[in-house]
């Protein structure tokens, strides 16, 4: 008896062990017991980045007399979080916009062979829109004993072999504020004189 009831329960754990194995293939190919909880039916949201807003910063590029546009230079931003790039191509009359993500930026400006460079640190916020306008101003004064290279060419005109720093940026801000003020002023100072006329005449 005590035989017969072992060998029962030898067949009953191996028949258990035989569905427990045969249930753990199909849960595995079914993809159930996964990250995932979504039921057959049912759609798996999809996880979106969240983009940080970004800045736009634009301008126009002068020579140092505040006047005279520069064609077709190149900005270059340098983020002092990564070191990244962030380059734009001036117009035909030095108009520029640039996309930015948030951050502190250097500015370095070529013109050919040409650089200048801006000892200012740029903060950009986020969603904001930085009107500012840069003037070249070429670098008389010598830098030590330090000369730019020179390619190895024939004629009185040799250029440099590489691109020199010759100059530094002087940025311009300009605020709309600033903007309304100078429009009020206009104003005033034109119904002044109209005053002064009206005065005179009588």
């Amino acid at each position: 008896m005590v035989s017969m009831v072992s060998m029962a329960s030898v067949v009953n754990m191996a028949n258990v062990r035989r569905i427990a194995a045969g249930l753990a293939l199909g849960l595995a190919l079914s993809g159930v017991g996964t990250t995932s909880s979504a039921s057959p039916g049912e759609s798996v949201p999809e996880l979106e980045a969240v983009v940080p807003p970004r800045s736009v910063m634009a301008g126009q590029v002068y020579l140092k007399d505040g006047v005279t546009t520069v064609p077709r230079v190149e900005l270059a931003l340098t983020s002092s979080l990564d070191g990244e790039v962030h380059k734009t191509r001036a117009g035909r009359r030095g108009r520029f916009e640039l996309s930015l993500p948030i951050g502190q930026y250097s500015l370095r400006i070529s013109r050919g062979l040409e650089l200048f460079e801006s000892p200012s640190v740029y903060h950009v916020f986020g969603g904001r829109r930085m009107e500012i306008d840069f003037l070249l101003v070429p670098d008389f004064e010598k830098r030590g004993d330090q000369r730019p290279p020179i390619a190895e060419r024939a004629g009185p005109d040799p250029r440099p072999a590489a691109p020199v720093v010759v100059g530094s940026v002087v940025d311009m801000v300009r605020s709309t504020e600033l903007r309304r003020r100078a429009r009020w002023m206009e104003a005033l100072g034109f119904l002044g004189s109209v005053l002064a006329v009206a005065i005179a005449a009588q």
